[in-house]
């Protein structure tokens, strides 16, 4: 999960939008940036309750990161495909 702050967010808000994840049991790495800051949930299992986050001072919005299974593993590379020249 991710939790964009708003432009202009105050680092008491940042704080407390970490402390609030802490006690919820993960843990919360705050990514700044040049227009705001983001603080990433760390740790979850897909059963957050955003609701804790959302009305949060500060909070812009709340993107819920969904990870996709792995690709199937792809055939060996054909005779063709692996005769191309380097340019």
């Amino acid at each position: 999960m991710l939790i964009v702050m708003r432009h202009g967010a105050t680092p008491d808000e940042v704080q407390k939008v970490i402390s609030v994840i802490e006690e919820m049991g993960y843990q919360a790495q705050p990514m700044p940036g040049n227009q705001r800051t983001a603080v990433g949930l760390v740790g979850n299992d897909g059963r957050v309750d955003a609701s804790r986050l959302e009305g949060l001072p500060g909070v812009h919005e709340v993107i819920h990161v969904s990870q996709r299974s792995p690709a199937p593993a792809r055939s060996k590379p054909s005779a063709r495909s692996s005769r191309r020249r380097a340019r």
